[in-house]
């Protein structure tokens, strides 16, 4: 018998924190017996998991003796793995009942760790200041655990973590809890500061078999801000683990694995395991990924056992192969038997493929979660529609003044107005997203601009090459007599992509406005604050500056497109033309 420890509750911290609203007699902060050898996949099975695996990776070897040793990945292998951890999120609980909170402030007092966590996140000592602790109105979210996103407004998490409908209301998910390079804020101002996502509290669907720790929620509607993580509906072909000389006394497993693969086998003595990636929240931090030593260890009916770094907080966190398919998701340690000091050999995983199966068997009677399954299911054969994201004279008030800004705003909103028609014209397969900033104040405009470019690196697709994304703004130089009619076009230097599009917008400009002065220049060329959309937006994208307020024949121009938006026709239709080459281009 393996003994487990559920994740959410091993340790001290917010795990600690956690254990304690249990209630007393519960047993999940204990060390759980699970029967798992009796459920190791059959040889028979396995081999034929491991063929199909194998088979795939000796393609993209291309050389049979370099299968185990090349460790080489292209480059987009990173950019997808981000993609995919954005459907990854913190769940937090809201701890307000006053019984509960008497839990805490006892236990504060006797775990100096557990004082300190609590310290962390409500900024009051509950030793120290029992009573304002009590009465704190402020709103506290702690980090409880981890899920995932998978398909619509669904999401996956462990059973152990949320297994009553009641208990809903006191949940929320975190998405985009991801700390940044040299921040200065801390994890509570982090947190803080982020959207908080409420729980459907009619839907929660879990199963019977107790070896199956998941839950299936359902959030409140999300509007598409986040994409699911892509599954791996069936495990044969995708992940194996290790073999060596050992795994071939198995006479059933060696019996049907292929001839090539026994040879390695017993040429290098083994063949190496596909790693598992987990994205996670360990001990309620942003969003971490253990790069280092991981790799599967054992195939079971439904559980994978694997080796990683783990920490409370990690449980309901997704595993991923190395083609960024959740193969499972993370329940527990598995803690080593021989252990007086509960010492973790491992972890231990639920298969993604009988979480589906399960779901699928309790679907016959459950018109809910036929819902689910049409989300899940929806067809994917037919090529998405690229998109092009626009976004059209954000307030500037800071920059440009009340007046100014105003104009900003109607003309470019006018110029974008008319390339959405010139595109319904030209090529309605092309969907164009119109973006919006709307702070409630000029110190705002910055942080709002922030969402806008994390709202669109969430709503792009990342298997879809054809999308890309423009900003319409006006310049406002220093120089009175500026040259009239100028177009600056500003891309990332550091995406070549971003140059391709620059690059057909100027090209198309230039063929139909000879009288514009028009240049494409990459953001090292300036210092200007304002290139953040080209410079943060995970696609190909471009700034472009249309006129110059110095001007006076600029501002001219503007005014008439500020008053008709008929009269920004040739631009638009040049920009649009420019759009649909550059799309054509990102796609080869």
């Amino acid at each position: 018998m393996a003994k487990i420890l559920l994740n959410n509750l091993l340790g001290g911290g917010v795990g600690k924190l956690v254990r304690i609203l249990e209630s007393i007699d519960s047993k999940k902060d204990e060390p759980q017996e699970k029967n798992i050898e009796s459920t190791r996949v059959s040889g028979i099975q396995l081999a034929d998991l491991i063929n199909q695996r194998l088979r795939r990776r000796f393609e993209k070897a291309n050389n049979l003796y370099v299968l185990n040793d090349n460790d080489l990945l292209p480059f987009s292998f990173l950019e997808k793995g981000r993609d995919a951890g954005k459907s990854v999120c913190c769940l937090v609980r809201r701890i307000r009942k006053p019984e509960d909170l008497d839990k805490l402030i006892e236990a504060a007092n006797k775990e100096p760790i557990l004082r300190r966590t609590l310290l962390k996140w409500y900024n009051i000592d509950p030793v120290a200041e029992p009573g304002k602790f009590k009465t704190n109105d402020k709103v506290v979210d702690l980090p409880y655990a981890s899920g995932f996103i998978v398909g619509g407004d669904y999401l996956i998490t462990n059973r152990h973590v949320v297994d009553d409908k009641n208990l809903l209301p006191e949940f929320r998910a975190v998405f985009n809890y991801e700390a940044k390079f040299r921040r200065q804020e801390d994890d509570p101002e982090l947190l803080a500061g982020l959207d908080k996502y409420e729980f459907d509290p009619t839907f929660l669907v879990t199963s019977l078999n107790t070896d199956l720790d998941y839950v299936l929620l359902k959030l409140k509607p999300l509007d598409g801000k986040f994409k699911g993580v892509n599954l791996a509906k069936n495990l044969a072909g995708e992940i194996a683990p290790e073999l060596t000389t050992k795994t071939l006394t198995d006479s059933a497993l060696k019996d049907q694995l292929e001839k090539k693969f026994i040879d390695i086998i017993q040429t290098k003595n083994f063949i190496s395991a596909d790693p598992i990636h987990m994205i996670q929240h360990p001990g309620g931090r942003p969003k971490e990924i253990v790069v280092f030593n991981n790799r599967l260890v054992n195939f079971y009916e439904n559980f994978l056992e694997y080796e990683t770094d783990a920490e409370p907080g990690s449980s309901g966190s997704p595993l991923f192969n190395t083609d960024w398919q959740v193969v499972g998701i993370h329940q527990a340690a598995l803690l080593d038997e021989q252990s007086v000091e509960m010492k973790v050999k491992g972890y231990l995983g639920i298969r993604i493929d009988s979480i589906l199966a399960d779901l699928r068997k309790q679907s016959s009677d459950n018109s809910q979660l036929q819902d689910f399954l049409k989300v899940l299911d929806v067809d994917t054969t037919a090529p998405p529609q690229p998109k092009v994201f626009i976004l059209a004279g954000r307030p500037r008030r800071s920059v440009l003044g009340d007046n100014y800004a105003k104009l900003e705003k109607k003309a470019m909103e006018n110029l974008r107005g008319s390339i959405i028609a010139q595109m319904n014209h030209l090529d309605q397969d092309v969907k164009v997203v119109s973006i919006s900033v709307d702070p409630t104040n000029e110190s705002q405009e910055i942080a709002a601009i922030k969402q806008t470019i994390q709202n669109i690196n969430q709503q792009r697709n990342p298997e879809q090459q054809g999308e890309l994304a423009i900003e319409l703004l006006v310049n406002s130089s220093d120089t009175p007599n500026s040259r009239p009619r100028s177009i600056k076009l500003y891309y990332s230097a550091a995406n070549d992509r971003a140059n391709k599009l620059a690059e057909s917008l100027q090209t198309f400009l230039k063929k139909d406005n000879p009288l514009f002065d028009i240049s494409a220049l990459p953001d090292s060329y300036t210092n200007t604050r304002g290139l953040m959309f080209c410079r943060d937006v995970n696609l190909p994208a471009v700034v472009i500056f249309v006129g110059d307020l110095a001007n006076a024949s600029d501002r001219a121009y503007l005014e008439k497109i500020q008053q008709d938006p008929g009269n920004a026709s040739l631009l638009a239709t040049s920009l649009t033309k420019g759009i649909l080459n550059a799309l054509k281009r990102l796609e080869n």
